[in-house]
């Protein structure tokens, strides 16, 4: 995932989670058309035990009940010893996205992101419940992370990009701060969670001592 600290924000987990997710929606090759999320979603299919090919494209197409089957899948995948730590819901959700149906797709994007919403939308992707507390944004990078090892060793990496352009924001220090802060619990909780900070060498040298 890629950011530029040129815009503020009351929460720095949340501007994270959503320019992560933005970013996994772009093609994962320049040449090719599957995203990364397709990448990921994918991976997750194709890994559950005894799983026949055919009944994975006739998942893909919509055929059966699509919540009960992700619930099953699902379940399937935690019996394996790499994805019994994984977040259970975000694992559904995920497997929801490879339904060849936008409709379904914008629902997961949106449980993905945070975003409340109404039942109706919930409906698309198995009743899954939206995360909208403050802290959930920080919960559901860290649980992409954990899933991403999971489903094929690869880890989360995030770039921060222009963290100088904060001097021109309203409370510089304090939102320096802020984004350390996020940084820092991110990369400390999660070993998957691969964080690189860019800025100006005086600008950072300017607040090292400030944040500790």
């Amino acid at each position: 995932g890629y950011m530029q600290m040129t815009t503020e924000t009351s929460s720095y987990s949340r501007y994270m989670l959503n320019n992560l997710i933005s970013d996994l929606e772009k093609p994962y090759t320049p040449e090719g058309s599957r995203t990364g999320l397709n990448r990921l979603s994918a991976s997750l299919l194709e890994k559950v035990p005894d799983l026949a090919p055919e009944d994975v494209e006739m998942f893909r197409e919509g055929d059966g009940d699509a919540t009960a089957l992700a619930d099953e899948y699902a379940d399937r995948l935690q019996s394996r010893a790499e994805f019994q730590t994984c977040d259970l819901e975000l694992i559904r959700v995920l497997i929801h996205l490879e339904r060849n149906d936008n409709r379904v797709r914008s629902r997961a994007l949106m449980w993905l992101r945070c975003l409340d919403m109404r039942s109706t939308d919930r409906r698309w992707i198995g009743d899954a419940v939206a995360r909208i507390d403050d802290a959930d944004p920080d919960r559901m990078i860290r649980s992409l992370a954990s899933v991403m090892r999971a489903a094929g060793g690869s880890p989360l990496v995030l770039l921060i990009d222009q963290l100088e352009d904060m001097s021109k924001q309203d409370r510089p220090v304090e939102r320096f701060r802020k984004v350390v802060d996020a940084i820092t619990a991110l990369a400390d909780q999660n070993s998957n969670v691969v964080v690189v900070m860019a800025c100006l060498e005086d600008y950072f040298r300017f607040h090292e001592n400030e944040i500790g």
